[in-house]
């Protein structure tokens, strides 16, 4: 067996056995969200697919009191459709408090067994930026 097919096989395995994990969040699945005096507002869903072999979704809520916006609380999950992929984790993610709108950002990683072999990342990510009236946009894309 040659090297390349050793570590691609070893990929292969590592992908078998991190796709039966199960699925990521930003908090524990006990954890209560944080206390609002209003109605918590929330973003629908973002789901990214990529080939057919995963699907990552981001979701982000926040509260607003007074005008203002309180918190943010964002929430990932995913699944993976292929051993040929592998969740890697969350690998940056950050919430920037503005004076009016607040900015939440969520970059994360599967690693993805290519048909020559070899190994890449594939990094789905999101962009939300949220405002005390409800409002919300959402960008996103995959770079791999």
């Amino acid at each position: 067996m040659t090297i390349r097919r050793a570590v691609a096989a070893l990929a292969v395995c590592a992908a078998a056995l991190l796709g039966w994990s199960a699925p990521a969040t930003a908090r524990g699945a006990d954890t209560a969200p944080p206390t609002c005096s209003s109605e918590p507002k929330s973003v629908t869903p973002v789901e990214i697919g990529y080939n057919g072999l995963w699907t990552y979704t981001y979701t982000l809520s926040w509260c607003v009191e007074a005008g203002s916006i309180v918190w943010v609380l964002p929430d990932v999950s995913h699944v993976e459709h292929s051993t040929a992929c592998a969740w890697a984790g969350r690998m940056e993610e950050s919430v920037t408090r503005g004076t009016e709108s607040w900015v939440a950002f969520d970059m994360s990683e599967y690693t993805c067994v290519r048909g020559d072999g070899g190994v890449q990342g594939v990094n789905p990510w999101v962009v939300v930026t949220v405002h005390p009236n409800g409002t919300y946009e959402v960008s996103h894309g995959v770079e791999d």
